[in-house]
């Protein structure tokens, strides 16, 4: 059955007409007034948009992500988080390159010949079975290597916690260094990096059993352990190999901002196959955000 010509059309001006609001409400940022907190210095905003993403996660995505995850097999949903990370290699090949990583872009290229062959088509890790250890990266990355550290913190509408850096590399990521733009079905690789967000979110529920335990600012939390997440990753795995990349002097406004010394297992649940290390270094597992989360 052929796709109409009319249906692509209009499902290609809505993913343009998403991404634009996206970039809209990060531009319409910079005419708010900024806050005391130099990680956060548009809280207020990013708090509404917080807000809606956890009423449209409450009521639409977490029933769904609990009955993908009732109804599909665990050995399945391995399988296709080992897919989606093994298409996430090409990234890291690239910006591996651009940050002078030619070891770690050689590691992340055998990677994926490895798994796109051996592991079938990615569907098996085989190459960490081996002993070849993922080298993540991505274009936010690149970025805080060559010196944009301190972007502020946003909540973006459906997509949940980030940076303005971050915000705008992921399209830079999406459009350059995968594979979407080069499935000739544009409905097609829609599709399949929703159901990757989807995946990715399903794959979060574990650990929000801590969280709401805790009892703490949803927000709040939410917002360092995506920040924690960020530095171990730009660590290379070791959350403390790094000066604080987010807070800034000793202002005493800065009391609210994260905390970067704390360990990232209070913001992970621990459980029997997978601790809480493990999660912040796989970069298909981040800290929870409403939507994707």
């Amino acid at each position: 059955m052929l796709i109409r010509p009319s249906l692509i059309r209009i499902t290609r001006q809505t993913i343009k007409t998403f991404f634009l609001v996206i970039l809209l409400c990060i531009s319409c940022s910079g005419c708010l007034e900024r806050g005391p907190n130099p990680t956060d210095p548009y809280e207020a905003r990013n708090r509404k948009m917080y807000e809606f993403n956890d009423k449209f996660d409450t009521k639409i995505l977490k029933p769904l992500a609990r009955c993908y995850n009732k109804h599909i097999p665990s050995l399945i949903r391995n399988s296709v988080t080992h897919f989606f990370s093994n298409l996430s290699e090409i990234s890291s090949f690239a910006n591996n390159l651009l940050e002078c990583k030619p070891k770690a872009a050689l590691i992340t290229l055998t990677r994926f010949w490895i798994n796109s062959t051996m592991g079938i088509a990615g569907l098996h890790d085989v190459a960490t079975e081996m002993g070849l250890k993922q080298q993540y990266a991505d274009f936010g990355l690149t970025l805080m290597k060559w010196g944009d550290v301190n972007s502020p913190y946003t909540v973006s509408p459906f997509m949940g916690p980030s940076t303005y850096r971050d915000s705008v590399a992921m399209l830079f990521d999406i459009v350059l260094f995968s594979v979407y733009p080069h499935i000739p079905s544009f409905p097609a690789a829609a599709g399949l990096w929703t159901y990757s967000q989807f995946h990715r979110r399903a794959e979060l529920l574990h650990s929000e059993a801590l969280i709401e335990a805790t009892q703490i600012d949803g927000y709040v939390q939410q917002r360092d352990a995506y920040l924690q997440h960020r530095k171990y990753l730009l660590a290379g795995g070791d959350p403390d190999a790094e000066p604080d990349l987010y807070v800034e002097g000793n202002d005493a406004d800065n009391e609210t901002a994260m905390d970067t010394d704390a360990e990232p297992d209070l913001y992970v649940e621990e459980d029997e196959t997978t601790t809480s290390k493990q999660l912040l270094a796989d970069p298909t597992k981040k800290a929870p955000a409403h939507t994707t989360q």
